[in-house]
């Protein structure tokens, strides 16, 4: 289980982490609440990699993604 790409993209004012493997229908990998994508999906990501491009972030303040000083919400 080795990325295609990772690395760091400028969203909104933040670095967000991410990364990527396989290649195919891309599906993006959204975590839960208090965790990261590495860590809820590390088994889909072995599992699926030959069937799709599977793109993994770190949601802000989670994972390897920048902290802000601002409420969090999923909006």
């Amino acid at each position: 289980m080795n990325p295609v790409e990772k690395g760091y993209k400028k969203v909104n004012g933040i670095h967000l982490y991410y990364e990527i493997y396989g290649s195919g229908k891309p599906l993006v990998l959204i975590h839960g609440g208090g965790s990261s994508f590495l860590f809820d999906f590390k088994e889909v990501i072995a599992r699926l990699e030959g069937k799709f491009q599977l793109i993994g972030i770190d949601l802000q303040n989670h994972g390897r993604s920048e902290h802000r000083d601002i409420p969090e919400t999923f909006e």
